[in-house]
């Protein structure tokens, strides 16, 4: 499913998890303050390819109950924020997402997202711009965010405080371009329901989930 076909806010959640581990992106230092500190190392991010309204999360460990738990996090959440969209969660083939086996992704599906009104798929093998909007998203998150703050970052606690206010700034400060984002619009205000709430649906932030929120 392409972003461009989505008229409907929600109605598609390009879904990733990126490695910050990676020298070539961050160099030396900043991926060796990473391990030493013992921060999280993989940011799993959800990103409406209508609004470009985006969740963050972040993990210990790079493992299917990890990948299953955001989903589910991320579909009560707009839930419990009058979204009544059928939501899709596209994926890469990757096994954190059910591999490339067809029966277990169906299985995932049917057990977990279904029955809060949601569905999981996966973009044709090799076919990285099906999600592009969410792997912009990480390189973003490298050049604003990891380079400039990681080093800050000395435990846990810190390091989730940035990407508090990573995911905060952008949904409700930095404007975006394309398609629904007249105006260079922020994303919450493309979904009506809140735009006329005149503030976010939140008191101050998005929720940007603990580690302890996806590790089950």
């Amino acid at each position: 499913m392409w972003a461009w076909e989505q008229d409907q806010p929600f109605s598609l959640l390009q879904t990733d998890v990126k490695d910050i581990h990676d020298k070539q992106a961050l160099g030396t230092a900043r991926t060796t303050h990473l391990r030493r500190q013992r921060l999280p190392r993989y940011p799993w991010t959800a990103c409406d390819a209508h609004t470009r309204l985006r969740f963050l999360a972040y993990s210990h460990r790079l493992i299917r109950t990890n990948g299953t738990a955001f989903m589910i996090l991320v579909l009560m959440w707009l839930r419990a924020h009058d979204v009544q969209t059928n939501m899709t969660f596209q994926t890469d083939w990757g096994q954190e997402f059910g591999g490339d086996n067809a029966t277990r992704i169906a299985h995932l599906a049917s057990r977990y997202p279904h029955p809060l009104g949601g569905d999981l798929r996966r973009y044709p093998l090799g076919r990285k711009g099906y999600n592009g909007h969410v792997e912009r998203s990480h390189r973003i998150d490298d050049e604003e965010l990891y380079r400039h703050y990681l080093l800050h970052a000395k435990d846990p606690n810190r390091f989730l405080s940035l990407g508090l206010h990573r995911v905060y700034f952008y949904n409700a400060v930095r404007p975006h371009f394309g398609k629904a984002m007249n105006q260079r619009k922020v994303p919450w205000t493309c979904w009506p329901i809140w735009a006329t709430m005149g503030q976010p649906p939140w008191p101050h932030c998005l929720p940007s989930y603990s580690t302890k929120s996806v590790l089950i």
